[in-house]
């Protein structure tokens, strides 16, 4: 609950945070229940895997997956409308030929087109590289292009084709192409996925969430550009201030990871916000302390801090999270005694 005036620091006439003004900013239940639906909102992100027939598609989703569905049933070509296969995470949608006529109106109306698809998040749009850019794929490009949503076109099956089919197809395109080989693997983790997360950083907690492999990458990932956010928020001048927006963006760090390794974000408070709360009112009384010894460059110091801080929360919550969200101190003693067993 907010006062009409802000506590103080004795001695000081700058508006500043005490550790209960700070818990009564951020405690009320349904901050943490906003902040816990808007993280369940972004797990609900979706990613179109888009192509014609034959491109690879289930293959790539297969080496994305793990290999977990056989494709023997798989339906016949689409007519005139996409064939749309929604996976969970993955959509995976079937492009038909078009001629310019028909296209015409997806061009006109490119929402319909995403709202048939089911609404993805990214777009993702898989070339032969045997057969280059068809025709079709030059239409369904322009259409998805419309849209506005973040694009990536990727050529699979590099491995059967010369490297400057792609080169061809950028030229072509006027865009970036990557090559990858769904089927052999190359490039899928180290091109494909990073390019995926650049495209659409939301993406990374639900990806994350569905590819176990990746989780390392997307909350490091994740934890780096809210570091960014935070070192910005720290570097401003009056002391104390940004506290309130520091915890609630923490505890928001904190909830995404642990939705990356599977925990669903609940409402108010929890175990994770006391901790999280607990490191955000040490970094106040640090930088204060800094800012006493630094005062030309205290603002500076502070924003660095502040980012430093997120990275040390963004690190201990990947341990927590790591260890089925235990208490640390158990996750520590767990292994600790793992590695004298090893040794």
């Amino acid at each position: 609950m907010h006062t009409s005036q802000e506590p103080t620091w004795p001695g000081s006439s700058a508006p500043r945070y005490s550790a209960e003004s700070l818990f009564d900013t951020i405690s009320q239940p349904w901050q943490m229940d906003e902040l816990a639906a808007e993280v369940n909102r972004e797990r609900q992100a979706r990613i179109a895997l888009i192509g014609r027939s034959g491109v690879g598609k289930r293959t790539l989703y297969n080496r994305l997956r793990g290999g977990i569905i056989d494709w023997s049933a798989r339906p016949e070509p689409p007519d005139t409308t996409p064939n749309v296969e929604p996976l969970g995470l993955f959509i995976l949608v079937d492009m038909p030929k078009l001629t310019d006529a028909e296209l015409q109106p997806l061009l006109h109306s490119p929402e319909s087109l995403l709202a048939h698809m089911g609404d993805p998040t990214l777009l993702v749009y898989l070339l032969n590289a045997v057969h280059g850019v068809t025709q079709a794929d030059y239409r369904w490009l322009a259409a998805l292009r419309m849209t506005g949503r973040s694009l990536i076109v990727v050529m699979n099956k590099s491995d059967l084709a010369p490297a400057s089919v792609a080169t061809i197809a950028a030229q072509h395109l006027g865009m970036n192409v990557l090559t990858i080989s769904a089927h052999s693997g190359d490039n899928i983790d180290n091109v494909l996925l990073p390019a995926m997360l650049q495209a659409a950083p939301q993406i990374a907690v639900p990806l994350a969430n569905e590819i176990a492999a990746l989780r390392h990458k997307a909350a490091r990932r994740v934890i780096r550009q809210t570091a960014l956010f935070t070192a910005l928020l720290g570097a401003q001048p009056i002391p104390g201030l940004e506290l309130p927006l520091l915890a609630i963006t923490h505890i928001g760090l904190v909830m995404r990871i642990g939705a990356a390794y599977g925990h669903t974000p609940g409402g108010g408070i929890r175990r994770e916000t006391v901790l999280t709360i607990g490191m955000v009112m040490a970094l106040q009384y640090a930088a204060q302390t800094v800012i006493k010894m630094t005062p030309i460059l205290g603002s500076v110091v502070s924003g660095l801090l502040s980012g430093l801080t997120t990275l040390i929360i963004g690190e201990l919550a990947i341990r927590y999270y790591e260890a089925d969200a235990t208490l640390l101190v158990r996750a520590i003693r767990a292994r600790l005694g793992r590695n004298k067993e090893t040794n």
